[in-house]
C-alpha cells in the first residue's frame, strides 16, 4: 500500500506488515503473550517434561523446547547433570547469563549450625516464592540437587501461583482485589555472600499485567514483616484473604510433590510456581547438597524468539 500525505511525503507500507500492525486486533507475541497452561498436582504430574542436561548443552532444539516450557507451564526438570557445583552456570551461559543476589552468584543449600536462611536447615520449608524481601525478585530459579540426603522425607512441594489466583478471582472475588491492592512487607537479615546484608521490600501478593491477568505472585509466610502500613479497618480483610490463598497452596489438590535424585536440575518460574520441601532426616555420613541460582527472564525471552529464527 502506498500513501501520500498531505505534505507530498509518501509512504509504502507491504500488506504483510499492516496484517501485523492492527492496533488492538494486533496479532499477538508469540514468546511474551504464550498463555499460561495452569495445573495442578495430577496434570502437572502429566504434563511435566524431563530433559536430558547434555542435550541442552549441545542441542538448540532441546533448549528451545526446555525455554518455551518454562514460559509455558512454568516449570521443567532436567537429569543427568554431573554432581558437582558449577553446572547452572554451564546451563545459564546457554540461556542467558546468572542473575546475582546476595547469596552470591549462585548460592549452597546445606544444613548450617547457624543458619543465615530457613533453606539451610534439615526443617520443613514452608511454600513461598524467592526473594520477597526484594521489590523486583528474580525471575527464573533452578535448583540443582548435588546430592540428596540419604535418608527420609526432603521432597520438593510445588503449586502453580497462577492458578491459585485465578480460583480465587472466581471463588472469591473480594479478597481476590485484596491481594491485588493491599501491600506487605518482607525483611531479611543476616550475613552470606554480600557480606551483611539487610533486605526490606514492599509488595502486593498478585500483580496483574496491562490487560488484568495475573502475571506475578510474591509470597513467602517466613519472610514476610509483622509491619502493616495499611489502613487499620484493611487489617482484617487482609488476614482473611492471605488465609484464603494458602488454604489452596496447601490444598493437597494443588500440591505438586517431586523428590530430586543426584544430578536432576529443577526450574522455574519465580513469579509464578510456589516451592517448598518437606523436612528430611540424614544417615550418618551422608549430606544433602543443592545448589541454586537465577535467570532473567529477559534475557531467557530473547534466548526464545533467537533460537525460534533457527530451529522452527
Amino acid at each position: 500500500m502506498t500513501i501520500q500525505w498531505k505534505d507530498g511525503h509518501v509512504s509504502h507500507y507491504p500488506a504483510a506488515w499492516l496484517r501485523c500492525n492492527v492496533f488492538s486486533e494486533s496479532d499477538p507475541d508469540p514468546v511474551a503473550d504464550m498463555p499460561p497452561q495452569l495445573w495442578d498436582a495430577a496434570t502437572c504430574r502429566d504434563q511435566i517434561r524431563i530433559f536430558d542436561f547434555n542435550d541442552l548443552l549441545s542441542d538448540d532444539r532441546a533448549l528451545f523446547a526446555l525455554l518455551r516450557e518454562v514460559k509455558g507451564l512454568g516449570i521443567a526438570i532436567i537429569e543427568n547433570a554431573p554432581q558437582r557445583v558449577g553446572q547452572l552456570r554451564r546451563l545459564a551461559e546457554r540461556c542467558g547469563y546468572l542473575t546475582p543476589c546476595n547469596y552470591g552468584e549462585t548460592f549452597q543449600v546445606e544444613a548450617k549450625v547457624d543458619p543465615s536462611n530457613p533453606a539451610y536447615t534439615s526443617g520443613s520449608l514452608s511454600t513461598h516464592t524467592d526473594l520477597t524481601y526484594y521489590n523486583d525478585p528474580p525471575d527464573i530459579q533452578m535448583l540443582h540437587c548435588i546430592a540428596q540426603a540419604d535418608g527420609e522425607g526432603g521432597e520438593n512441594t510445588l503449586v502453580d501461583g497462577f492458578k491459585i489466583a485465578n480460583d480465587i478471582r472466581q471463588r472469591a472475588p473480594k479478597l481476590f482485589d485484596i491481594l491485588t491492592t493491599e501491600v506487605l512487607e518482607y525483611h531479611d537479615v543476616g550475613h552470606d555472600a554480600v557480606g551483611d546484608y539487610y533486605q526490606h521490600s514492599r509488595v502486593r501478593t498478585i500483580r496483574l499485567n496491562g490487560k488484568g491477568d495475573v502475571d506475578k505472585i510474591i509470597f513467602s509466610d517466613h519472610g514476610r514483616s509483622a509491619l502493616f502500613r495499611m489502613g487499620v479497618d484493611n487489617v482484617v480483610a487482609t488476614y482473611e484473604a492471605l488465609a484464603c490463598f494458602a488454604d489452596l497452596l496447601y490444598d493437597p489438590v494443588n500440591v505438586f510433590r517431586y523428590r530430586m535424585r543426584d544430578g536432576d536440575i529443577l526450574i522455574m518460574d519465580n513469579h509464578r510456581v510456589l516451592h517448598g520441601r518437606e523436612a528430611f532426616t540424614m544417615k550418618s555420613g551422608s549430606s544433602r547438597h543443592l545448589e541454586g541460582g537465577y535467570l532473567d527472564w529477559d534475557a531467557v525471552l530473547s534466548k526464545i524468539r533467537v533460537l525460534g529464527q533457527n530451529v522452527e
